[in-house]
């Protein structure tokens, strides 16, 4: 999971035996995801077509990106 913190301890495993946690415990972080967010280029603008770009900042890890398009007089529920 994102954004969240975990708790880690160590045991040793000697001989197929498991010495029990005595160790120290740390706390590690998890990454943060940054949200994606639409260019302000891009905003306002009409497009030369219905395949011109819009941008968007970038996503951490990101491989691909889905865009919802909605027409501005849709005043019905926000897509899930």
């Amino acid at each position: 999971n994102y954004n969240v913190s975990y708790t880690v301890t160590a045991a040793a495993v000697i001989d197929g035996e498991n010495v029990p946690y005595a160790g120290n415990t740390i706390t590690v972080f998890s990454p943060v995801i940054s949200l994606v967010k639409l260019a302000p280029t891009s905003c306002g603008v009409t497009l030369a077509s219905l395949t011109s770009n819009i941008s968007s900042t970038v996503g951490l890890n990101a491989i691909s990106y889905t865009f919802r398009a909605r027409l501005t007089s849709d005043n019905g529920p926000t897509p899930q």
